[in-house]
């Protein structure tokens, strides 16, 4: 078991680096700069130093864990894995909000701008990603002609997403992996990282059609609370919806 995770951890880490030499980093839409060069599959990077991006309230995390990943909302997880994929010196955007066609990230090759890589990102830790999901990344893949196809999410796969993906070069990241990724990059972009995961308020979910937070509603007839766009009273009112995980007020 320890040898297969650790397995996944390398070989991803042996996909950024060769994703690396054919890109150059772009500073990224926050403030801070990555500057992080991927280190071998095989190089354990250590923690030597404390990080001068220590967030000082007491209220906001102070440290990466699975649960924290989990309670990020869906937009700021995507952003978030963008901001990984710069970390490791990666040429990346988002696809930003509305229909994605399959994919949140891009990757580019550094001197002909051509697309080389496709990642799709799903923020669900209530159940596993499923075949489907996995099927229609590769779906995704095959139209936008790229070989390479990977996969995060703050939750689990199930084992016929795990067995497709071994099918066809798609490697899968699930939120416990990720996690180890993350710590994988020296102190200093742990702690970019975590700030921007953390700045302001980063549970309550964006509208996937508006981009702005939304507000926790109640239906009227059955009494379950969901989320609602606040741009529902306007014309043309935004009718998106989304469920509310359990233990949310």
């Amino acid at each position: 078991m320890i040898g297969s995770i650790l397995a996944l951890i390398f070989g991803f880490m042996a996909f950024m680096l060769f994703l690396a030499r054919d890109t150059v980093p772009v500073t990224p839409s926050t403030t801070y700069k990555p500057a992080y060069q991927p280190p071998k599959p095989s190089q354990k990077l250590q923690n030597d130093n404390p990080s001068p991006y220590a967030n000082p309230d007491p209220e906001q995390p102070n440290g990466w864990s699975l649960s924290l990943l989990r309670d990020l909302e869906w937009k700021r997880f995507e952003d978030l894995c963008n901001e990984y994929h710069r970390e490791c010196g990666l040429r990346s955007t988002t696809t930003g909000f509305g229909a994605d066609g399959g994919v949140d990230i891009r990757l580019f090759h550094r001197e002909t701008g051509a697309l080389i890589a496709v990642t799709q990102c799903k923020a669900r830790s209530s159940r596993p990603i499923g075949v489907e999901l996995v099927r229609q990344l590769l779906g995704t893949m095959t139209h936008e002609k790229v070989q390479i196809g990977t996969f995060i999410t703050n939750g689990t796969f199930t084992k016929p997403a795990e067995e497709l993906a071994k099918e066809d070069r798609i490697i899968l990241v699930d939120g416990k992996h990720f996690i180890e990724l993350i710590e994988q990059l020296p102190a200093l972009s742990q702690a970019r990282l975590l700030a921007f995961a953390t700045e302001g308020d980063y549970t309550t979910p964006s509208c996937p059609h508006c981009g702005i937070k939304m507000v926790p509603r109640t239906n009227r007839k059955k009494g379950n609370k969901f989320w609602g766009c606040k741009n529902y009273t306007k014309y043309p009112p935004c009718k998106q919806i989304l469920q509310m995980r359990k233990g949310t007020d």
